[in-house]
């Protein structure tokens, strides 16, 4: 899990990234944490899909915080948002960017860790990135872009809702970095189920009419776990 902080006092930054870290610990949580002392700086840093919980400063040089979070929802609706000021006049302006929270300076451990309780207990796990090496660069792609995986050669061929992607990682250690709505359905191919909109004996069909092979030997035991997903998903919605 991937945590940016965006604040231009250097105290400040420190004092909360200490205070996130202890609460991670705490937690039994493994996070990175980035540092940024002007909202420009993180916004060429920031891709979708990089952070789960993002802490912004409002009053800061050069561009506001709540500039800085609209920027960002332009990109990301998923991520969390947390605004970090010494004023109360901005707070309604906080909704229109869907913020987790707000955060008073100075706030309190327990002011962060009712906030942060919030957040963890509202990230989608479909929210966050898978991240590879495409083209000797590393790149971030948001789990819910993701529409199927496949074996190609030595390779894994990630099939997003934009492009194609490929990595010399392997079927089974992607599969160990995924959450529940990712199904193994093939010794050749995960299938994200968001996608799946039938299913027959030996193929899940696709949305965009593509079909994704369901293994012979695999067949009870996918019917069974897709079954399972989408009672999950039913019992969600109410």
């Amino acid at each position: 899990m991937r945590f940016a902080i965006c604040d231009d006092q250097a105290v400040d930054r420190r004092r909360l990234q200490a205070m996130v870290q202890e609460y991670c610990l705490e937690h039994k949580l493994k996070i990175e944490v980035d540092l940024f002392p002007d909202g420009k700086q993180m916004l060429d840093c920031f891709t979708p899909g990089k952070y789960q919980v993002l802490f912004l400063d409002i009053y800061m040089p050069m561009m506001r915080g709540i500039n800085v979070a609209k920027a960002i929802r332009e990109q990301d609706t998923a991520c969390q948002l947390v605004f970090v000021t010494v004023s109360a006049d901005h707070a309604l302006e906080s909704y229109e960017v869907y913020a987790a929270g707000y955060l008073l300076k100075p706030y309190t451990k327990e002011d962060l860790t009712e906030t942060l309780d919030w957040c963890l207990e509202n990230i989608s796990p479909m929210a966050q990135a898978l991240e590879i090496t495409f083209e000797r660069e590393r790149v971030q792609l948001i789990l819910s872009d993701i529409r199927y995986i496949e074996v190609y050669g030595r390779e894994a061929v990630i099939h997003t809702k934009s492009r194609v992607y490929s990595t010399n990682r392997s079927l089974t250690e992607l599969e160990r970095e995924l959450p529940g709505d990712f199904l193994r359905c093939h010794r050749s191919y995960i299938v994200n189920m968001n996608f799946v909109s039938n299913m027959s004996t030996s193929d899940f069909l696709l949305q965009d009419g593509m079909k994704v092979p369901i293994g012979a030997a695999l067949r009870t035991k996918v019917k069974q776990n897709f079954s399972d997903w989408m009672f999950q998903k039913v019992r969600e919605c109410f």
